[in-house]
């Protein structure tokens, strides 16, 4: 049953169910998080690759304008990032509830994570072009849209049914708090000379 239960757990299928703790006092506040490697794992993942691409969003429109000088060409970034995300959102959802949540995840951010590995390079070659931007803003709002859903019906699956209301309300936190801070983060870098949008883009 064991062995069961961890494949389950790895391929985004089965619950993984935390050891049973007393609720009182800060096990209420972060139960889910202190008490289950499993959301742990996944929580610091999530808002590490939620602030990120928070940052980048800023590079991005930065970068853009400064391509361009153009507010309607920023404009349209985020268009060609957005179109995809809103048109392929049900097919995400399907494919969440389809496919071992875990495989989708790792192909979801090895997409994500080369296309802003190629918009870094092309930065570093002084090759970096408007259209370059509009392709892979393109290709990231159509992995968001799988991400998204994936991720957040994942969390059911890795904590008990007890613990869930409390994992849900800590997975909004961290989303909410990185996007707070994302955005800062990413302008304050920018303007570091060492670091700057190509920087961002590495990171």
């Amino acid at each position: 049953r064991s062995s069961g239960r961890e494949v389950a757990r790895l391929s985004g299928t089965g619950t993984a169910l935390a050891p049973e703790v007393p609720h009182s006092g800060p096990n209420r506040l972060f139960g889910a998080l202190a008490q289950n490697p499993y959301y742990r794992t996944y929580w610091f993942g999530n808002q590490a690759s939620t602030l990120m691409m928070m940052m980048q969003g800023v590079a991005q429109g930065y970068l853009a304008y400064t391509l361009t000088n153009s507010a309607a060409a920023l404009g349209f970034v985020g268009l060609a990032q957005g179109l995809p995300q809103l048109l392929l959102a049900p097919v995400g959802g399907v494919v969440a509830d389809r496919y071992a949540k875990r495989n989708v995840l790792l192909v979801v951010q090895v997409v994500l994570c080369l296309s802003s590995l190629a918009v870094g390079i092309l930065i570093s070659l002084n090759m970096i072009a408007y259209w370059h931007l509009v392709v892979t803003g393109a290709i990231q709002g159509g992995c968001f849209a799988f991400n998204m859903p994936t991720r957040q019906s994942w969390i059911p699956s890795l904590v008990s049914k007890e613990d869930l209301p409390n994992a849900i309300a800590l997975n909004n936190a961290g989303l909410n708090a990185s996007r707070i801070m994302g955005p800062a983060i990413g302008g304050l870098l920018i303007a570091v000379p060492w670091i700057g949008v190509n920087g961002i883009y590495y990171m």
